[in-house]
């Protein structure tokens, strides 16, 4: 088995216990549905950023599932899939991307108001809640 073939398992089993946990079809693609399942079930917020449409984040959970047990967002707890279209495929691939900040290539970022910046100074968050110097 090469190195590659071995991460496809590894993150197939990840990918089925995932599933497992929020009581979702592992068969079937995941609509918003499927991935608020999974944020509440796994205690974390999903940001999914579409390579087809020029990177716009195309679910946003912190914006539309906020949670009444106090889950603040934070870079821990907020995770940001990339979907691409696999034209041979014909279907959708999603990739995780390990570092927000490094994939925008911008050193500070705001989660909540999904912008990325390179000075503290140049960005303060529209909700006062989350006063925002990332």
């Amino acid at each position: 088995m090469t190195e590659s073939e071995g991460k496809n398992v590894f993150q197939t089993q990840e990918a089925i216990t995932i599933c497992n946990q929020a009581s979702i079809n592992t068969k079937k693609p995941c609509s918003d549905k499927e991935i608020r399942q999974i944020e509440n079930a796994s205690k974390i917020y999903i940001k999914v950023l579409a390579a087809d449409q020029y990177l716009k984040i195309t679910y946003d959970g912190i914006a539309i599932n906020p949670r009444d047990e106090g889950l603040e967002p934070n870079d821990f707890n907020t995770f940001f899939p990339f979907r691409r279209w696999i034209p041979e495929t014909k279907k959708y691939h999603t990739n995780a991307i390990k570092s927000h900040k490094g994939f925008f290539k911008k050193k500070l970022s705001c989660i909540f108001c999904n912008k990325e910046y390179l000075q503290k100074s140049h960005h303060v968050s529209r909700d006062i809640k989350h006063w925002c110097y990332s």
